[in-house]
């Protein structure tokens, strides 16, 4: 059935798919492993947000589905319009230049005391909808059960994972929008509240295994980038970019590579980016992917996606 298709797909073929992708394709193809699905199945899959939780609730299983949502709100707005950007609710505005100092402070304490929940369960409610897709383990105390009450076991401890994922996810969002509003305000006027999408890159998880692979997908043309359409899309931290990027910006090798975390852009020396006080000026060619082509043209697509492999010790 489904559940076992994509645990092929992602335990076995090692890809980087989202569940509702995986849905989608073979609700159209009408076919599965064992012969047949049926597309109310699927339906249920599409509607619910889908998290593997046989462990239990934990801070990785947490980190999973606070991904999962910044994902899922970007397809579900991108399934309305391909270029679209993230919900207002998942974007974090700057105040107002024309505001002063002590009154853009206490705005902002009135935002995050009073709105904040608001905007949460808008997102929460969007993405999660008919509850989480989830895979409860059996008790061994539930052998004997009649049917009923086994599925009535099972669906309260659904509700009460996602009661808990719920409260989780939302102290996460308390501490995304503290955590970027400064950066906001000081260097630009919109930032995402999930890490896992930038404004110009989109990756299904920030938390990489070692030797994972990783679809990371970019948009460099379009209406607008991953945030919203008057987000100033900078290059180097510091020079705004025209939208859409110029292809003359990019170079002849355009590529995505996986950087040291903490990587700053500083204007010591000539310019340049410093891991700490170290320069950092050269990327393996095992951790880049360049831009796939324009099979015309010749030229790197402004908008698709590369795959990347997380570095391992051996």
């Amino acid at each position: 059935d489904f559940a076992h298709l994509f645990a092929h797909f992602t335990d076995v073929e090692h890809l980087d798919l989202a569940p509702e992708d995986v849905a989608r394709t073979y609700r159209a193809w009408g076919g599965s492993l064992s012969g047949v699905i049926y597309s109310n199945a699927v339906d249920d899959a599409l509607r619910r947000l889908p998290i593997e939780a046989l462990w239990g609730i934990e801070p990785f299983t947490v980190d999973q589905i606070w991904s999962a949502l910044g994902t899922r709100c970007l397809q579900m707005e991108r399934l309305k319009k391909m270029d679209a950007s993230l919900p207002p609710e998942a974007v974090l505005e700057a105040p107002k230049k024309s505001e002063g100092a002590e009154e853009v402070e206490e705005n902002q304490e009135t935002f995050m005391e009073a709105d904040l929940r608001e905007r949460f369960e808008k997102v929460w409610s969007r993405c999660v909808s008919d509850g989480m897709y989830f895979a409860v383990p059996g008790e061994a105390g539930e052998t004997g059960t009649k049917d009923k009450d086994k599925e009535k076991i099972r669906e309260e401890k659904i509700r009460e994972k996602e009661r808990q994922m719920k409260e989780a996810c939302f102290s996460r969002y308390l501490n995304a929008v503290r955590s970027v509003s400064t950066e906001v305000s000081a260097r630009q006027d919109y930032a995402s509240v999930f890490t896992n999408i930038s404004d110009v890159l989109s990756v299904s998880t920030s938390h990489l295994r070692a030797g994972q692979v990783c679809v990371v997908r970019y948009r460099l043309a379009g209406a607008c980038n991953y945030w919203h359409p008057n987000h100033r899309v900078l290059k180097d931290e510091r020079e705004p970019l025209p939208w859409p990027v110029p292809r003359k910006v990019l170079g002849e090798t355009p590529f995505v590579a996986l950087v040291p975390r903490g990587l700053r852009w500083t204007s010591a020396g000539g310019g340049g980016f410093y891991l700490g006080t170290q320069a950092f000026n050269q990327v393996d060619p095992g951790l880049r992917a360049d831009l796939p082509l324009d099979r015309e043209t010749g030229q790197p697509l402004l908008f698709g996606s590369v795959e990347l492999v997380a570095p391992f010790l051996l």
